[in-house]
């Protein structure tokens, strides 16, 4: 069944988790677990009670090239990556924040060296709090990591379920409301409403006054939980080009910086990790004119 594929994926996981970090201390490099098993452990307490697909990691960009050496020995590879030349790989990191290694059993591994891109000023400071992390998993809560997976959940438009149940037990979990810190600012409430929302609406959790008068005068807002609750309906959706725009549009205009939105609008433009073999030929400095088109 599946608590027991769960027990048994999962399991598998901890061990690479385990191994990994070994391998990343041994080689004097800072790597930082967070979601997936991390999330299992603290809110679940029960690492087969959580659907985990991938292992989510952070490092440093400066060991880059040592993380790649070590996963490759762990017969973990990112062979889209590995394609590229250096000029490349620079544009790529512009506007990425991850690279995806698996191996031959098809456990996905997410390196990461920012959690967004553009990286945001609210991001930064759950960023830090992961790096000077000690332990191989987080043993507290923090409202710095609840607004993360509001940004993340919102970001996605909620296309899986379990992210809202990961915060529906956060929520219940945290002593501190969300809606009560300096998150729930002019730039960032729309994400942070979107998610409380929608927890609301499906697991009848209390709003605040200020999430619903946010919620009534802010019509992206209301287009986005619309959207998530159109995708939780009927999965299928999900997989549409209407779901695709849409989650492109929210994503540009999910922060209220235009700083960010520019960013993000540019970020846009440029080719996934699958669409650089079509296009690594040119010059990066061509995505511009080309990729659009």
């Amino acid at each position: 069944n599946r608590y027991i594929k769960n027990m048994t994926r999962n399991t598998k996981q901890l061990g690479i988790c385990a191994k990994l970090n070994q391998l990343f201390q041994d080689n004097n490099i800072s790597i930082h677990f967070f979601k997936g098993l991390s999330l299992s452990k603290i809110l679940y307490h029960d690492i087969a009670l959580r659907n985990n697909n991938d292992i989510d990691v952070l490092i440093s960009k400066s060991d880059l090239g040592q993380a790649n050496r070590i996963l490759n020995s762990m017969g973990f590879y990112a062979h889209e990556f590995d394609a590229l030349d250096n000029e490349w790989r620079n544009a790529y990191f512009k506007v990425h924040k991850d690279i995806g290694y698996t191996n031959q059993e098809g456990v996905l591994i997410e390196l990461h060296l920012e959690l967004s891109i553009p990286i945001i000023a609210e991001m930064s400071i759950y960023q830090k709090e992961l790096q000077y992390r000690d332990k191989l998993f987080q043993t507290t809560l923090s409202s710095d990591e609840l607004f993360y997976l509001c940004w993340h959940g919102s970001h996605s438009l909620f296309h899986r379920l379990k992210w809202l149940i990961d915060l529906k037990l956060y929520c219940e979990k945290l002593e501190k409301k969300i809606d009560d810190s300096s998150y729930f600012s002019g730039n960032s409430r729309r994400n942070v409403v979107c998610s409380l929302y929608l927890l609301a609406k499906l697991y009848k959790t209390p709003l605040s006054e200020k999430v619903i008068s946010f919620y009534k005068k802010d019509w992206l807002c209301r287009m986005m939980i619309k959207t998530c609750l159109q995708g939780m309906e009927n999965p299928a959706y999900v997989n549409s080009g209407s779901f695709a725009i849409k989650r492109h549009i929210f994503e540009i205009f999910a922060f209220k910086s235009n700083t960010y939105k520019f960013s993000m609008l540019l970020c846009k433009l440029h080719p996934t990790i699958l669409d650089y073999r079509s296009v690594n030929y040119l010059s990066p400095r061509w995505l511009f004119l080309i990729y659009p088109l």
